[in-house]
């Protein structure tokens, strides 16, 4: 299904959007989030406090490969990346491969309940004592990894650690990447996962929140433009941003969830004609 494609690079590096995942505080998939966030209709009041995503549906659950080891942040990533690869039509089983397809991921703290365990069992009782399992989950690349694994991606796998920019700046990187021989889709992933210290810490620098946590994916591949390609409005490729307004209502319905909260803005004011995989 031709949903959209940028030119910027020649005809042979056009790109379409074949694929949308998402999870947010409004519940797990891309209706949901539209549901939650999505139009001018009277919506129900917003809790105050931040934003936590709700326990994942059994249908959910059963498809996140070890989800119990799995930091929420890798949860997130993994569920929304999912989603967007079946709405696409692609196919990945357990154990199945998919080599032609790149990652691209961006995430501001990576798995940072894990982060700060590691850093405290560190200093408390010394590094005999610090799980190496821990230790693992805790590095800024630990999601994307989980989601390779889990998708059966063995293509390039990229992590951009950045703020708010950060799913701008992966946009950018999707045509770059479709350019490279082999390489036939591109899997973007902005995730994102509430620690108490980290917002504590933004808090106390002046930003008050609320802050959130979720994720958004997005399949881009390649396609030549034809009569039945319909072109997305900005700002998928044409690296404007969000729009204010929107940024300023995700952030009221969802919480400040950095290079996410762009990314469910790009999803709900951008991309409103990809496809979505109802399982969620």
């Amino acid at each position: 299904m031709s949903v959209g494609y940028h030119r910027a690079m020649g005809p042979e590096q056009a790109c379409i959007c074949t694929g949308l995942g998402a999870v947010s505080p409004g519940g797990w998939g891309v209706a949901a989030l539209r549901a939650a966030g999505g139009g001018a209709r009277a919506e129900p009041p917003v809790p105050p406090g931040d934003r936590h995503v709700p326990a994942a549906p059994t249908e959910v659950s059963a498809a996140l490969p070890d989800a119990r080891r799995m930091a929420g942040v890798s949860r997130f990533a993994f569920a929304a990346g999912l989603e967007a690869f079946l709405a696409s039509g692609r196919r990945s089983p357990p154990g199945g491969k998919s080599a032609d397809v790149s990652l691209l991921l961006t995430t501001t703290h990576g798995a940072a309940h894990q982060t700060v365990e590691f850093a405290e069992t560190l200093l408390r009782e010394g590094p005999s004592r610090v799980s190496p399992m821990l230790f693992s989950t805790s590095v800024l690349n630990a999601p994307a990894s989980h989601l390779t694994q889990g998708l059966g991606l063995t293509g390039s796998c990229t992590t951009v650690v950045a703020g708010e920019e950060g799913w701008e700046r992966l946009l950018r990187l999707v045509p770059v990447l479709l350019a490279e021989p082999g390489v036939t889709a591109v899997l973007a992933v902005a995730a994102a996962e509430l620690e108490p210290v980290v917002e504590e810490v933004y808090r106390r620098s002046g930003r008050t929140g609320p802050f959130g946590e979720g994720a958004a994916a997005a399949l881009f591949e390649r396609a030549v433009p034809d009569s039945s390609a319909t072109l997305l409005p900005a700002p998928v490729f044409s690296g404007d941003r969000v729009s204010e307004d929107m940024l300023r209502r995700v952030r009221e319905r969802f919480g400040e969830a950095f290079a996410v909260t762009e990314a469910w803005g790009w999803i709900l004011e951008g991309g409103p004609h990809a496809p979505e995989h109802g399982v969620h």
